[in-house]
């Protein structure tokens, strides 16, 4: 009985040693094999990767967007080996074959859940997926798309939390489809959407609302908001209910149905920046970017754009573009760097130059939790526009240590894959040293390797990245850390159709890059009062764009006079101060805990629900990436304390 109750935060922010198997549920907002507009035929490949290094047990549960008899569950009878990633052509073939109902003639609609077990870390567990339809007859063969990736527990959106769709068009050039899901489990119980079209300086049109099951889909065209619909976005939240929601929305070419995928933006983390910058702006030839910067609120909003390239002749390499946005407008720049010209902005050079770089926006008030901006790069083909689009992020969400990965990447017949590197310069104006590391999917096998050195604000695109530097991958996958310098950094991958360019369509899909930091720690937990001692194990993930944070706790040993119970999460946020953690968890009960900037945590589970153990406290600092010490109080029932110490240091 002694330690048992010791343990408790002996893991808070610890990580895996002798690390007990993890499980992970990936939700994907949709799959399907379906007929849409203008002749389309859409079809889902998906690629599974396992990075970490134990071979990992797949599992599905598809659910019918129809609400039909298609749903159902099974389980993959190959393993996905540790480091491997496994390509899937067509998902809707794949599950028939593994014994889901879904009827052989028809469309075929849904959303799924891919459970992967026996992993090392529940982090090393990915879904990549690129929907396509083939592109019209009379231009050359090929197909036109868009990706997206599957959303880990802590990607999920829910009660408290508005998700926003911006960029959303309705017109002769663009069509838009909005869909909202349950991402919710088996028996979390239905979920009531409220889903609102907010047209662009306009006034919010009339609530819809829809009911979802756990795995349902519902979808609208934009029109279905709202008939006269044009230009704007879409509010998403909870209406009732207590199940995680997922949202995002497609913008379709009136042609050739190429898609553009918007993720949603988050509102309710409280995480507010005074920056949000957009990874890549682009006037080259053919291709030029498409900006919409949107004023999600009820009053105006003011601030300045910052462009940044190395074409420019401006000081330094930046000019910028004073913007004030009235409430719920959406401001479209049809090609961004033409607007600079048109504005009069100097340092811009004529049409014809190559000009690639990033775009910021800083608002007046520092605050930047009400604005979107983002665009997409087009170029002309299949009759209309292909396009691909990019988000902005807050200032300093990228990628730090101890690194990011990016997942999917092809280079066979039919696809090339390009990878994006870009310096935020959210700390100096200093450089930044880049490793890219490509992984071979089909063995696990570290493929090849580049380094890269980015200037201020600086982007970098590594063209046909696996010909390139690991021409014996047809698939792969990528880890990017830095090298030097102190700056965060975001990556992406453009999967491209064709071989080569000039080949097959030559439209492009976005893969974005992991959303989360992740640190692991290994180490003991040490009683000092009984003289006993265990591990303690966990994870920490900080979702970069919401700021949102998950810890994983992993407690070997007798905890609280029992059983090892299992891993237990906690989650909390981000925030100018540091971090703040609060949750129920089965073992803890109540638990807070605060972090401060300078790493110093204090915290507390005073209703710890177990007979041995009432309630705990704890303080100690946490140094991300170098090392955790905590101290820990454990009162007894019914009466007594015991006191530890926990040491942790990173762990691969």
């Amino acid at each position: 009985m002694k330690i048992r109750r010791a343990a408790l935060l002996a893991a808070l922010l610890a990580a895996p040693a002798l690390r007990a198997q993890e499980t992970t549920t990936l939700f994907v907002p949709v799959v399907l094999s379906s007929s849409g507009r203008n002749s389309s035929f859409f079809t889902s490949e998906m690629v599974e990767t396992n990075k970490g290094n134990r071979d990992a047990t797949v599992s599905y549960l598809y659910t019918d967007a129809t609400g039909g008899s298609a749903t159902g569950s099974a389980t993959n009878p190959q393993t996905l080996a540790a480091g491997r990633q496994r390509v899937i052509s067509d998902v809707i073939t794949y599950l028939r074959g593994l014994g889901i109902p879904i009827p052989a003639a028809g469309n075929a609609v849904g959303t799924l859940g891919v459970t992967f077990t026996n992993l090392h870390a529940a982090s090393d567990a990915a879904i990549t997926v690129r929907t396509t339809t083939p592109v019209p007859t009379d231009v050359p063969t090929g197909r036109a798309g868009l990706a997206y990736s599957g959303v880990p527990p802590l990607g999920l959106l829910n009660a408290g939390t508005t998700a926003f769709l911006c960029g959303l068009k309705q017109n002769a050039l663009d069509r838009t489809n909005v869909a909202v899901q349950n991402a919710g489990a088996p028996g979390a119980g239905d979920v009531v959407l409220r889903v609102t079209f907010v047209p662009s300086l306009g006034t919010p049109s009339p609530d819809q609302f829809v009911t979802l099951s756990p795995g349902g889909f519902k979808q609208y065209a934009l029109t279905d908001l709202n008939p006269s619909a044009a230009d704007g976005f879409v509010r998403v939240s909870v209406s009732t209910g207590t199940a995680p929601f997922y949202a995002y929305a497609v913008v379709n070419d009136q042609v050739n149905s190429d898609g553009s995928f918007i993720a949603p933006m988050k509102s309710g983390t409280g995480a507010s920046v005074a920056v949000v910058l957009m990874p890549t702006v682009v006037e080259a030839g053919v291709y030029s970017t498409e900006v919409v910067l949107t004023n999600l609120g009820a009053g105006g909003l003011s601030g300045v754009l910052t462009f940044a390239s190395a074409s420019l002749t401006a000081p330094n390499n930046v000019v910028t573009l004073p913007v004030s946005l009235s409430p719920y407008e959406q401001r479209t720049y049809p090609s961004f760097v033409q607007a600079l010209r048109v504005a009069g902005v100097s340092g811009v050079p004529a049409a014809g130059v190559t000009i690639t770089g990033t775009l910021s926006f800083r608002s007046n008030t520092l605050d930047t939790s009400t604005v979107f901006l983002g665009g997409r790069t087009l170029n002309a083909g299949g009759g209309g526009r292909y396009g691909v689009f990019t988000s902005g992020q807050p200032d300093g969400s990228g990628a730090d240590m101890p690194g990011t990965w990016v997942y999917g990447l092809r280079q066979d017949a039919e696809n090339r894959t390009n990878l994006a590197l870009v310096n935020l310069s959210n700390v100096d104006s200093a450089s930044i040293g880049l490793h890219v590391d490509l992984y071979d999917g089909a063995t696990g096998l570290l493929a090849g390797s580049t380094d890269r050195t980015l200037t201020y604000l600086g982007f970098l695109q590594l063209n046909t990245v696996l010909s390139q530097y690991a021409p014996s991958a047809s698939q792969a996958y990528a880890r990017i850390t830095r090298t030097s310098g102190a700056s965060r950094f975001l990556v992406y991958g453009v999967v491209n159709d064709g071989a080569a360019p000039g080949q097959r369509s030559g439209d492009g899909a976005v893969i974005p890059m992991d959303p989360f930091d992740v640190f692991r720690y290994a180490g003991t937990w040490n009683n000092t009062t009984f003289g006993s001692t265990g591990f303690a194990n966990a994870t920490l993930a900080a979702e970069r764009a919401s700021q949102l944070l998950a810890v994983t706790i992993d407690l070997g040993g007798n905890v609280f006079g029992g059983t090892a119970p299992g891993p237990q999460t906690i989650r909390g946020s981000l925030n100018p101060l540091g971090a703040s953690l609060s949750d129920t968890t089965p073992l803890f009960g109540p638990i807070t805990a605060t972090v401060s900037l300078l790493g110093a945590v204090n915290g507390s589970a005073p209703s710890v629900p177990g007979p041995n153990v009432s309630a705990l406290t704890f303080n100690g600092t946490i140094i991300p990436g170098t090392f955790v010490n905590l101290n820990y109080a454990a009162t007894l029932r019914p009466s007594g304390t015991a006191v530890g110490v926990v040491t942790m240091t990173p762990a691969p």
